[in-house]
């Protein structure tokens, strides 16, 4: 038999049952009963176990044993146990309920009014059961359709969405007053900058001040200069004569009053840090002697940390390398206190290319430097002038302006090391500036490769500082060991054969520095007379080669 037929019957069923009275208020209400049954019963949604949990509380034999689980009795035993997701989900539903214990702790699970009148249209409309396992009728059901659950959770979230409501009206009317106050303490700012002559407009006045009291303490003063104006104006001064016998005291020397201090001049002393001056050295010097051994030169480079950037100088030495056809690596660790200095590099290679790169490297480094100011410039010019810049300058704040602007001169720095150098000059390829519609804060290396041809080593290079790096270039010392004692102009040490320069703390004074000029103070060694002849003759009256063979003969 098939649904339709199966409601064909209950409405035939129905209208058998109709009540035979003389009012219609009642056959209306009895229709009304009838169709909001079928409508009851149609969004039930129950499987058939949760059909037959009912079933088993209003026949009474549903309960709760003494570890909570519901268990279907029939007889003397336990019972069958029951789903107890399937049951917590019929008592939220508000379908079933607990009864009191009884005296074996059990507890009955009865229906409410709700589930006697879910299970009445149940039965009376049979509906399709819902297909479900025991995961699936563990999940929340629907309240009877108009039962008194629903009317309860009907009551409940009309009186949530009132408090809600009300909640709300708080809210915005805390923030009307808020915004209110904020507005008349932007006014009385403003009137206070205007009122002292402020010209920073984020400056906030002080607490308590308002206009009125602004304006009394301006009548106030007012009022204290012109009382003083008045004084001053009806102030005689007099003119006494000093008595004879006190007259010599007045005449004080004239040195005396020329001596006395100046009660009108004041000591300034100015509070707070002073900004040193800027460093205008060179940003690289070279330490010690080119070293050379085995045709190969090593060279010790610092840079200065003038400004912070001695990392970032040493970072932009490792990248100009590469452009002289040379090698850098940190410098090895000092052996007295252990440290390995973090603005040094050895720098090794060619000799003319090591001693042209040391002579070209503070030149060098200050033009990177200046280039890549210059790129800041035309970033600046590209944030101010293009309308992508811009749109960037109305999306960040100066705090951040100022940090992208240090991280992009930074990156143009390193960029800019990589293409200067002899070896660069002619194959840099020539990529041009960006567009002024791109972000050019993301367009630092662009930039610097563009900017890097502005920089010629040749115009920079001291030839003088190249030769004479090379010109007092010394052996390493495993040649010397090799080779002897060597005469240098350097400090000598035990190694070397030559007593040091410096001895007992006295200072090597040069052939210029010194009093009696090309003299010098050290005692000269003297030539030893000869007590023999010479063994060849030296004056011109001296017999031939064939004058003394005949004297033999």
């Amino acid at each position: 038999m098939s649904e339709t037929s199966e409601r064909t019957a209950v409405a035939a069923e129905a209208y058998r049952r109709q009540p035979d009275s003389t009012d219609p208020e009642v056959v209306r209400a009895y229709w009304r009963d009838v169709t909001l049954g079928e409508e009851q019963a149609d969004r039930l949604g129950w499987s058939s176990g949760q059909a037959a949990a009912v079933e088993y509380a209003a026949a009474g034999t549903l309960v709760l044993d003494q570890d909570g689980a519901p268990r279907h009795v029939t007889g003397a035993g336990p019972g069958r146990r029951v789903a107890a997701g399937r049951v917590a989900a019929l008592r939220t539903a508000g379908y079933l309920a607990d009864s009191a214990p009884d005296a074996t702790g059990r507890r009955r699970i009865e229906p409410t009014a709700d589930g006697r009148r879910a299970l009445e249209v149940w039965q009376a409309w049979t509906p399709a059961p819902v297909t479900m396992d025991k995961r699936t009728e563990a999940d929340a059901l629907p309240p009877l359709h108009q039962g008194d659950e629903a009317r309860r959770r009907s009551v409940a979230a009309a009186r949530s969405q009132r408090e809600w409501e009300r909640q709300r009206k708080a809210a915005w009317t805390a923030l009307q007053v808020q915004i209110a106050a904020d507005r008349r303490e932007d006014e009385l700012n403003q009137q206070w900058r205007q009122a002292n002559g402020v010209i920073n407009p984020f400056a906030r006045r002080p607490a308590g001040w308002t206009p009125e009291a602004q304006a009394e303490a301006d009548r106030a003063a007012e009022l204290e200069a012109a009382e003083a104006a008045a004084r001053d104006a009806a102030h005689v001064c007099e003119t006494r004569e000093l008595p004879a016998a006190e007259a010599p005291q007045t005449t004080a020397p004239a040195a005396a009053a020329a001596s006395a201090p100046d009660p009108y001049r004041y000591r300034y002393a100015v509070e707070g840090p002073q900004r040193a001056d800027r460093y205008t050295g060179p940003l690289a010097r070279v330490e010690g002697r080119m070293r050379i051994h085995d045709g190969a030169a090593r060279l010790t480079v610092r840079t200065h940390d003038a400004g912070g950037h001695g990392t970032l100088r040493r970072q932009a030495v490792e990248h100009l390398t590469t452009g002289y056809g040379v090698r850098a690596r940190p410098a090895p660790a000092d052996p007295a206190t252990g440290r390995t200095p973090r603005h040094a590099l050895d720098i090794e290679g060619d000799p003319l290319a090591v001693a042209r790169f040391a002579a070209d490297i503070p030149a060098i480094l200050a033009a990177v430097e200046a280039t890549a100011t210059t790129g800041v410039r035309q970033l600046a010019r590209w944030r101010t002038r293009a309308d992508a810049g811009q749109r960037w300058s109305r999306q960040h704040t100066p705090a951040q302006w100022r940090s992208r602007r240090r991280y992009w001169r930074r990156t143009c720095i390193q960029h800019l090391a990589r293409w200067v150098g002899p070896l660069h000059q002619g194959s840099r390829p020539e990529p041009g500036l960006p567009d002024e519609a791109q972000d050019w804060t993301q367009w630092a290396p662009r930039v610097a490769q563009e900017l890097a041809h502005t920089i010629d080593p040749e115009t920079l290079r001291d030839h003088m500082a190249e030769a004479l790096l090379f010109a007092q270039a010394v052996p390493s010392e495993s040649d010397q060991h090799a080779a002897g004692p060597v005469m240098t102009s350097g400090p000598e040490t035990a190694s070397t054969g030559r007593a040091p320069d410096r001895f007992l703390g006295r200072p090597r004074i040069s052939r210029r520095d010194r009093p009696c000029g090309s003299i010098s103070t050290r005692a000269r060694r003297r030539r030893p007379t000869p007590t023999a002849p010479p063994s060849r003759p030296t004056s011109h009256n001296a017999p031939r080669p064939a004058q003394q063979k005949e004297a033999r003969a």
